[in-house]
């Protein structure tokens, strides 16, 4: 009977157990791999598509209507150009005028960053923050 700790079949032995450990790493790192992939696609795919919406929203002229009467509204208080918003607010708003602002806000394909609505009675405020 051969002896099982001979030097050849320790070799061996610790040659396979590596090859077996290398391999199943390989295939961890591969899964992980694909999965970054499929969410970076999907990512790439998500910003084209939100990309074209916005878009075609800049140019539709409702949208253009829209911000113009926002940005001339008789109770805008304060138009503030940032980096990459515009910054709205509206004081002493009637309880219609305020509902129509909201309306527009929300009913409009705007990105909105901030948004403080206060209502105190018949008047009320709005303070809105969109990206241009």
């Amino acid at each position: 009977m051969k002896n099982p700790f001979d030097p050849s079949t320790v070799v061996v032995g610790v040659s396979l157990f590596a090859i077996i450990l290398t391999g199943g790493w390989a295939l961890h790192q591969h899964s992980v791999l694909s999965e970054a992939a499929a969410q970076r696609d999907a990512s790439i795919q998500t910003f084209e598509r939100l990309s074209t919406l916005k878009g075609r929203w800049g140019d539709s002229p409702d949208i253009q209507q829209k911000r113009a009467y926002l940005m001339t509204h008789p109770a805008l208080v304060r138009q503030e150009q940032r980096q990459k918003t515009l910054l709205l607010e509206y004081a002493n708003l009637s309880k219609n005028e305020f509902d129509r602002i909201v309306g527009t806000l929300m009913n409009a394909p705007f990105v909105i960053t901030k948004l403080a609505l206060a209502r105190n009675g018949d008047t009320g405020t709005i303070s809105v923050e969109i990206e241009r």
